[in-house]
C-alpha cells in the first residue's frame, strides 16, 4: 500500500466523512461523531480469522482503482465509479445470503457481531462502549435490547456473563 493517495469514504448516506491513509498505512477518519477532529482507524491481523484485511484492501485498490478525489470504497460501475453506499452494500449482502441459502443479515447485525466479537475476546464493556462511540445510556440500552442474542455466547464465560447481567439488570429503567 505504498504511495496510496488520500481517498474519501461515505460513512452514512447523505453524510460524508473523509477518510485518508497516512504514511504509516493507517486509515485516518473525520467522522459524523466528531467532524472537526480526525481519528486513526487501525486494524490488526486475526490469526484465526478467515480474512486478511490489509490484503483485501489492497485487492480492492487493484480491482476498483479509486481515484484520489473519490470515496475510498467506490467501485467500478460501467465507465465510472460509484461510492459504496449502505443501501448498495446491504443489497449485495441480501443477494449473497440468498445465493448461500443463509438468513439475510440486517445492517445492524454488524454492530451486534462486532460487540459480541470484542466481548468474547475479553475486551471490557467500557472499552467496547468507547470503541463504538456510544454515549453511556445508548450503550446500555443497546446491550439490553440485544441480550437475547448476546447471552448464550456470554454464558460460556461466567465472569463476563455476570458483568453483562449486572449492567443489563441495572439499566432496566433506562430506555
Amino acid at each position: 500500500m505504498d504511495d496510496v493517495p488520500p481517498l474519501q469514504l461515505s460513512m452514512v448516506e447523505g453524510k460524508d466523512s473523509i477518510m485518508t491513509i497516512n504514511s504509516d498505512n493507517k486509515l485516518v477518519a473525520t467522522t459524523k461523531g466528531d467532524p472537526i477532529h480526525s481519528e486513526d482507524i487501525t486494524w490488526a491481523a486475526h490469526p484465526s480469522g478467515p480474512i486478511d484485511l490489509e490484503q483485501e484492501l489492497e485487492n480492492h485498490f487493484r480491482v476498483n482503482n479509486p481515484m484520489p478525489n473519490e470515496h475510498l470504497f467506490s467501485f467500478q460501475k460501467g465507465c465510472s465509479h460509484s461510492p459504496l453506499s449502505r443501501k448498495v452494500f446491504l443489497n449485495r449482502l441480501k443477494v449473497a445470503a440468498k445465493n448461500a441459502s443463509v438468513p439475510e443479515p440486517s445492517g445492524h447485525s454488524f454492530r451486534i457481531g462486532g460487540t459480541l466479537e470484542y466481548l468474547l475476546a475479553g475486551v471490557s464493556f467500557e472499552t467496547v462502549k468507547v470503541a463504538g462511540r456510544w454515549k453511556r445510556d445508548a450503550f446500555l440500552i443497546y446491550l439490553r435490547r440485544h441480550a437475547q442474542i448476546l447471552t448464550p455466547y456470554l454464558h460460556e464465560k461466567q465472569q463476563l456473563h455476570a458483568s453483562f447481567l449486572r449492567l443489563t439488570m441495572a439499566t432496566s429503567s433506562v430506555g
